[in-house]
């Protein structure tokens, strides 16, 4: 594990790494998620993309994992200019929906409803309109 946390920080291959981040999602230990965090925050949209699904696996561990994966997940849905990796936190979210905080699912259930109302990126659009109908909200964002 520890190797595969080193490729994901170091290796310049952005190919490696995003294998890296696929696979750290088979480890349910906590010290993988401040890597997988640091990638969705900073790397290219090729690992971003792989580490909000390894967060989402890694949180449904422990409700402590999934506070702290939510939280990246949800800031991430909000800035990042890939649309596919905004689809895959919101479903990263999703999974995670049940162990959050009362705050972190009220705070997914705006940022869900916002973004099927306004977003400019039809296919986010409809991820989030999946994910408000998964959580019993049909129809919440007509």
């Amino acid at each position: 594990m520890k190797k595969l946390v080193k490729l994901l920080k170091f290796d310049d291959n952005a190919y490696v790494r995003r294998a890296t981040a696929w696979s750290l999602a088979n480890y349910d230990n906590q010290i993988v998620l401040e890597p997988l965090v640091n990638a969705l925050k900073n790397d290219v949209s090729s690992v971003r993309l792989w580490a909000s699904s390894s967060l989402a696996e890694i949180g449904s561990v422990s409700s402590k994992n999934a506070q702290l994966a939510a939280e990246q997940l949800l800031i991430s849905l909000k800035i990042d200019n890939e649309p596919v990796v905004r689809s895959n936190c919101i479903w990263s979210l999703c999974r995670l929906y049940q162990s959050l905080s009362n705050q972190l699912q009220e705070s997914f259930v705006d940022e869900c409803t916002n973004i099927a109302l306004f977003d400019k990126e039809p296919s986010v659009m409809e991820e989030a309109k999946t994910a408000l109908d998964s959580m019993g909200m049909k129809g919440f964002y007509k």
